[in-house]
């Protein structure tokens, strides 16, 4: 058999061999800023410039006024100096100050009240947390000397404003300067970390889910809202989706635990199921349904609550379809007030029960705030890719105030990462 002719010569192999074991010199150059040597394609030694640029580390705070493609390099390679151009390697230090602010915006044209009512929400809230910016939108002869006059306060002037009779989705389309929109268009471009607005709860929903975009991998966001009780309970859907599926209410129990160890700061949450029955088997057969997927995909479902439960602090989280949670809570709101009405209407009926009324009366204050839901400012819009919340239209100062450092708040612990990761995404 014929041995085939080698390709490569013995002599040739052992020439390349030997040109790969000799020791090369390292390449210099010379940097065009200083004119001292240092590597190609390497940051100078001397005076740490490349092409051009000064490169520095800094703290990643500094980015939360980019938009956000442009922190995308930063959340990936965290370690990694980072190239800074002119105008932010220029920053003054007041600029520097700003940048590590946790900024919300504010909707102050939203809401059954005045202007007025909101601005002395948010200065109480500037007044609460000094690491707090509040970026307002509205009318601009009202917002604009409030910003004058306050510090970590800027104005964003809005020429439209949606009222709370419009249809959401033709109101949010047709006004693209209503305070509204803007604020959400703020948070979708980083300028804001989150949104609060006491106006129509349809429009900011709306506003919210185009502008801003729901988390991948989230198919419908859910209105949140905290209830009282001898343990608050996190409460989910109050109406953002009246029909929903099994999966549905598995996405809502897993945002609502992130949410209750954000807010409510429970390590271990509790969550539960709204029926008509604490067993297994009780429930119409979408309840049942739901029952089954959330004790398959959620170690933390503990089992159905009843209406009972709800003010009761059994559980840290109750979930139901959108229809329901709707209806309990405006039952829950009626329920207060006519408790509340019969109580004073027979004070007032009675002299001697009007004294021990009077007596009574710093009781039944905590109770009204307990039940108004200030506390909390309003309802978290959970699933959206920035934190909104959506105040009550006749929303006091204090709930303004509340609202923003709720909004603040569940920024600064990073909610929405928590969501898509609780979710698997």
């Amino acid at each position: 058999m014929a041995v085939p002719k080698r390709k490569t010569g013995r002599s040739k192999t052992r020439s390349r061999r030997a040109a790969n074991t000799k020791v090369q010199t390292m390449q210099t150059c010379i940097c065009p800023q200083c004119g001292a040597a240092k590597l190609p394609h390497r940051v100078c030694p001397t005076c740490g410039t490349y092409k051009g640029r000064q490169v520095i580390a800094v703290d990643s705070r500094l980015f939360q006024g980019l938009p956000k493609g442009r922190r995308s390099h930063l959340r990936r390679r965290p370690f990694l100096s980072l190239f800074i151009s002119n105008e932010r390697r220029n920053m003054s230090a007041e600029d520097m100050k700003d940048a590590t602010l946790t900024c919300v915006c504010v909707d102050a044209a939203g809401g059954d009240r005045p202007v007025s009512c909101v601005l002395e929400g948010v200065a109480l809230a500037l007044e609460a947390d000094e690491n707090l910016k509040v970026v307002l939108t509205g009318p601009s002869d009202e917002i604009v000397p409030f910003a004058e006059a306050h510090e970590r306060c800027e104005a964003r002037p809005t020429t439209q404003v949606i009222a709370m009779e419009e249809h959401p989705v033709q109101a949010v389309r047709s006004k693209s300067d209503s305070s509204i929109v803007v604020g959400c268009k703020l948070v979708r471009e980083g300028v804001a970390d989150g949104f609060f607005s006491a106006g129509s709860t349809g429009a900011v929903m709306t506003a919210a889910v185009l502008g801003i975009g729901r988390i991948k991998g989230i198919d419908r966001p859910a209105l949140t809202a905290v209830l009282p009780g001898p343990r608050p309970t996190v409460f989910l859907d109050l109406g953002a989706n009246a029909d929903c599926k099994a999966e549905n209410l598995v996405q809502f129990a897993q945002m609502g635990l992130a949410y209750a160890r954000i807010v409510l700061d429970v390590d271990e949450p509790r969550v539960a199921l709204l029926n008509n029955g604490s067993e297994e088997t009780k429930g119409s057969m979408f309840a049942q349904e739901c029952h089954a997927r959330l004790k398959e995909t959620v170690p933390q479902f503990a089992g159905n609550a009843e209406g009972n439960d709800l003010l009761a602090g059994a559980f840290d989280v109750i979930v139901t379809d959108g229809f329901t949670g709707n209806t309990v809570l405006k039952g829950l709101e009626g329920m207060s007030k006519f408790l509340m009405g019969t109580i004073m209407g027979a004070a007032k009926a009675d002299p001697a029960l009007a004294a021990a009324a009077g007596a009574l009366k710093p009781v039944f204050g905590r109770a009204k705030d307990a039940l108004s839901g200030d506390k909390y400012g309003g309802a978290i819009l959970l699933g959206v890719k920035g934190v909104v919340a959506i105040g009550h239209g006749a929303t006091s100062p204090q709930a303004v105030m509340n609202g923003t450092l709720c909004v603040a708040q569940a920024a600064r612990a990073q909610l929405v990462d928590k969501i898509a990761q609780s979710c698997g995404r």
